[in-house]
């Protein structure tokens, strides 16, 4: 019995973490300027593109210039790096370099296996699983195409969640903070 209610504590203890930022949006419009867009809808990449986020939607996407940016926004420089739907990372950290394998020879098939699929399936493709204006900003921030090497996966820049940014210093900062909790049990 102690057992699980170890394991079930280590479980939840993320998602605790995490409550915060799944009920406050971010207090300001957040934008990435020149990413690479992955939308998950089938279409290529899209490269310098803008990404405005508002409150806990996507608000506007389109090539950099073209897209009007909020004066009060927190502006991200993307340059270099790829933008994905956030169900695409559920759980790949875990999986055999074999396992990963099999994600890249499959590119855009594996990431909607793993983005706009799920969302389907759940009656929520309308508002998550792919990376359109309106739908909700949760999202993975990439430091490099996981579509050209899948271990790029294991490569999280940022992740915004609920449109809510937790760069990778955020997010170590809670990993650490999980594994402190798990240490000695």
């Amino acid at each position: 019995m102690k057992f699980l209610l170890r394991k079930a504590s280590s479980l939840l203890r993320p998602a605790l973490l995490l409550l915060p930022m799944l009920l406050a949006a971010q207090p300001n419009p957040l934008v990435f300027a020149h990413v690479s867009v992955i939308d998950a809808t089938g279409v290529p990449a899209k490269f310098n593109h803008t990404v405005v986020i508002n409150g806990s939607r996507i608000a506007r996407l389109g090539e950099t210039g073209k897209v009007h940016v909020p004066k009060d926004a927190s502006v991200v420089n993307a340059t270099g790096k790829f933008l994905i739907p956030g169900l695409w990372d559920m759980h790949v950290h875990t999986a055999s370099e074999t396992f990963l394998s099999l994600y890249l020879v499959n590119g855009m098939e594996a990431l909607q296996t793993a983005t706009r699929n799920p969302a389907e399936y759940l009656g929520r493709l309308d508002s998550l699983g792919t990376i359109e204006e309106g739908k909700i900003a949760d999202l993975v921030l990439r430091e490099a195409n996981p579509l050209d090497d899948i271990n790029n996966t294991r490569r999280v820049a940022a992740v915004v969640l609920n449109g809510r940014l937790l760069p990778k210093s955020s997010l170590e900062e809670m990993l650490a903070g999980v594994e402190t909790g798990d240490s000695g049990k």
